[in-house]
């Protein structure tokens, strides 16, 4: 099930059946009553109910009942309103074909089943609807063709455009209302709301009511553009929903931009203004609802690494490269109690740090000091004094450099951490002194367990620590095994891991080398376990005699939980290294460039279309498509040099099957911890983004029909070439062409004929310009050539070719159309003051004043307001002829 139905649905497919029978029925109603020609209406819920009906049929048996149910009964609907039965019947047909179409293209392309949380998602809906209801389109046409005067081809297009366009409305509407789709989050507040629905209120009653035409119905994207920005996938959703009804309303009434167009071509047009308005708005609210959801996991994460950080035991402070305080963690602010990090107290406070013999140890020996210069250092033991500790604490400090990051505050700095050992050294210092104070180190030693035994194991000696830890009193101990004390399966693996044959060798190894400290566990009077730290060394009487043997156990199970943290935490590390959704690689510099791929994640093995074995070891450049090669290796050149810390570029990648895909590179250059130079990689999939801007920016600068540069770019060509000639003084040259007879041809053989006839005159313009020269249609039969050099005499020959080019008739498919151009020409080599909208009516105007001459002639502005007309042979009128 496609949606997620209920599951009351799924346990009765009788009564999901039933369900989708009664939706079908009114479909069709509503869309027979959208209807606005004698084939097809603008929309209709149909397509969209029938894709999900049998999309989720539960099995292909199922699928075929549910496909037979819904051609009978949409055809028995079909008929009810008025369509002949064979035609109900092929367009019932047409229905299911588009429905099974869609179903199986949506399957093949996301066979994990509908969802619209990104943009692809919306593009993979679009083309499985259109697959759909183009291949329903062969059916829907034998329906048409028993409709009288019906166009095959409109009615073609408006099949294609209708099927395509509702089913992939109804669906996206459905997924919104279904919950199926994860929309972004509303940022508009309600006076920006309101201005919204204000906006689209004015502006579809300005273009659909008061100023009816093509060109303004497109000011509703603006305005649709701004909602998509800033409201929810759910409200934009919404909106097509009703902009698809108004537009509905508004065919049916007449009242719309397309009403020049003919009569069954309105509806194509409206369908085609629907799928532009639906895919730029879904897409931009796509994608920014799947940026917004990228940014909270990284918020999460963030948030998530802050409270590892918080967590770890040890004192931890990260500096910038001025040995100013950054960061550091609640361990850092429990020792340090004031702002200073260690070395950085004024030394008339008394507070800073001190070797163990109390000397302050100089600024430039500073660890951190030392990790600011580049150097790491490791377990350097000190005390440090601080105003939370003023008496000092015993610490083991290890700061490290941290890399360049350009823009970072952290750059160049370091990051230092301190490991409070006062009580394992002040437990070592009571061992040292144990003959000597041993009646005291009993007394004060209530934080650790010491337990002396004889040579027999039977305990002498219990102290208070021991006591504490262990919860028997001495009383109850003295003269028990000690071996009673310790988890006997503990006492086997620790003299497994010494490499020991028996217990007896552990006490051999003791006598022999003096002093062994190991990790064991205890057991409590309770029968719970304690992991302690245990020192064993051997006692000897004065005569040098061995009386027995003395341990120190100090409870480390706050040790191994902050080590199990440390753990995690690199743990976790690793994997959002792993799981990152863009492509890392970290990359060994090799002869001056980038080398054999060192790690890679998940993304850059699924980027690359290689299994994670075959990956590392490989060089960088070998996944480069050859051709890119030595663009890639020279934009790295300066990254590997040092010349630069990062670039980013655009590079083409051939995967392991010989597909390629665009992606965006960001290098960095690291260094390891061994002085190594490495590259870190970064690597983004932005095939798809990459063509939908350069389809975007084609479409913003060139007319849809005939493919040459529309007004907009001429324009900008124009005041180029203006200001390039005001610095060199090059001569420039305008022509403004009209075509004389193209009213004539579009009355006599339709508006699909002057279009073809309009895309044969662009190319035969193209082909009398010289190369360099631009090509324009300003729109209707109006074009204008851009000459830039010309002289007035080359100018007017193209002028000239043009119209001889014209005097040729030109196929139209059946018939021959046979039209003339008057053409006015603003030539200039001085184009002080000027400005670009300034030369082209000009050029206008010449042209306005060869059609007063009697058009087929060329008329050249003479830049003072006066034209002196080049006489050329009239134009014959414009017309279309049978061919023979």
């Amino acid at each position: 099930m496609p949606l997620g139905e209920p599951e009351l649905l799924a346990r009765r497919p009788a009564l999901r059946r039933a369900l989708f029978a009664v939706l079908m029925v009114l479909a069709v109603l509503a869309g027979h009553a959208a209807r606005f020609t004698d084939t097809v209406p603008v929309l209709s819920p149909t397509p969209a109910v029938a894709l999900l009906w049998l999309a989720g049929s539960p099995g292909r048996r199922a699928r075929v009942i549910d496909a037979c149910a819904l051609v009978g009964l949409t055809a028995l609907v079909f008929s009810a309103t008025g369509t002949s039965v064979a035609g109900a019947l092929l367009l019932s047909v047409a229905v299911a074909v588009q429905a099974l179409a869609s179903a199986w293209a949506y399957r093949l392309l996301r066979p994990a089943g509908l969802q619209l949380r990104a943009a692809r998602d919306l593009l993979v809906l679009a083309a499985g609807a259109g697959l759909g209801a183009a291949a329903s389109v062969p059916v829907a046409l034998l329906a048409f063709a028993r409709i009288p005067d019906a166009l095959i081809p409109v009615s073609a297009a408006q099949w294609l455009l209708h099927g395509a366009l509702s089913c992939l409305l109804g669906v996206a509407a459905v997924l919104q209302a279904s919950g199926g789709a994860t929309g972004g989050r509303r940022h508009t507040s309600g006076p920006e709301r309101c201005g919204i629905v204000v906006a689209f209120a004015l502006t579809y009653g300005v273009s659909f009511w008061l100023l009816p035409g093509a060109a303004a119905a497109f000011s509703l994207l603006p305005v649709a553009v701004w909602a998509a920005l800033r409201e929810s996938v759910r409200a934009v959703t919404a909106h097509l929903v009703l902009t698809a009804a108004a537009v509905v309303l508004a065919v049916r009434s007449g009242h719309h931009p397309w009403t020049e167009l003919a009569h069954d071509v309105q509806v194509v047009a409206a369908e085609a203004y629907l799928a532009a308005l639906a895919l730029t708005t879904l897409v931009l609210a796509l994608f920014r609802a799947e940026n917004e959801r990228n940014a909270q996991r990284a918020r999460e994460q963030a948030a998530l690494l802050g409270a590892v950080f918080d967590s770890i035991s040890d004192a931890v402070a990260v500096l910038d490269a001025d040995g100013d305080l950054l960061l550091r963690n609640r361990a850092a602010d429990a020792l340090f109690g004031g702002p200073d990090v260690p070395g950085r107290a004024d030394p008339v406070s008394g507070h800073g740090f001190f070797d163990l013999d109390g000397n302050r140890v100089d600024t430039c020996d500073l660890p951190v000091v030392r990790a600011l210069h580049g150097e790491s250092t490791h377990g350097v033991d000190g005390r440090i004094v601080t105003a939370a500790h003023p008496g000092g604490r015993t610490v083991s400090v290890s700061a490290h450099p941290l890399p360049v990051e350009p823009g970072a505050a952290w750059s160049r700095g370091a990051v230092a951490a301190l490991h409070d050992v006062t009580d394992v050294r002040a437990a070592a210092d009571e061992v040292a002194r144990a003959h000597d104070l041993f009646a005291s180190v009993l007394d004060a030693a209530t934080g650790h367990s010491i337990i002396a035994v004889d040579t027999t194991g039977a305990i002498t000696l219990f102290n208070e620590g021991a006591e504490r830890l262990l919860g028997w009193s001495a009383e109850e101990v003295l003269g028990r095994p000690a071996l009673e004390l310790h988890d006997p399966a503990d006492v086997e693996e620790v003299v497994r891991q010494l490499g020991l044959a028996d217990l007896s060798g552990l006490f051999a190894r003791i006598r022999a080398d003096g002093p062994l400290t190991m990790r064991c566990r205890y057991r409590r009077r309770d029968g719970t376990p304690v992991t302690v730290s245990l020192t064993s060394t051997p006692m000897h009487d004065g005569a040098g005699g061995l009386t027995g043997y003395m341990s120190m156990a100090t409870d480390i199970t706050a040790q191994l939980a902050a080590e199990r943290r440390v753990e995690q935490s690199e743990a976790l590390f690793r994997a959002a290294f792993d799981r990152n959704p863009v492509g890392i690689a970290l990359v060994a510099v090799e002869d001056g460039g980038p080398g054999r791929v060192l790690r890679a994640n998940r993304s850059m093995h699924r980027l690359a279309g290689r299994t994670e074995a075959s990956l590392p070891g490989r060089r960088l450049d070998e996944l480069v498509a050859p051709a890119d090669v030595g663009r890639f290796l020279d934009a790295l050149a300066p990254v590997v040099s040092g010349a630069l810390p990062e670039t980013t570029l655009d590079s083409t990648f051939t995967r392991a099957d010989g597909s390629v895909v665009l992606g965006e590179v960001t290098a960095t250059s690291l260094t390891s911890h061994d002085g190594e130079p490495l590259l870190l990689c970064l690597l983004e999939d932005v095939t798809e983004q990459r063509a939908a801007q350069r389809r975007l920016a084609h479409q913003a600068q060139h007319d849809s029909l005939t493919g040459l540069a529309n007004r907009a770019l001429l324009l900008q060509r124009l005041e180029q070439e203006v200001a390039e000639g005001g610095r060199s003084g090059r001569p420039l040259a305008v022509l403004y062409v009209d075509l004389d007879g193209f009213k004539a041809v579009n009355d006599t053989a339709g508006h699909a004929a002057g279009d073809r006839l309009l895309v044969a005159v662009a190319g035969i313009f193209t082909g009398c310009v010289r190369a360099g020269d631009t090509v324009a249609r300003l729109g209707g039969d109006e074009f204008a050539l851009l000459c830039p050099g010309a002289t007035q005499t080359e100018a007017v020959a193209v002028g000239r070719r043009v119209l001889d080019a014209l005097g040729a008739p030109i196929a139209l498919g059946g018939a021959d159309a046979v039209v003339g151009a008057s053409i006015g020409v603003r030539w200039c080599d001085t184009w002080g003051g000027l400005g670009a909208e300034h030369v082209l009516h000009e050029a206008d105007a010449a042209m306005y004043a060869a059609k007063r001459s009697g058009k087929g002639r060329i008329v050249v502005h003479g830049g003072d307001g006066a034209a002196g007309a080049q006489q050329e042979p009239p134009a014959r009128s414009g017309g279309v002829a049978a061919r023979r």
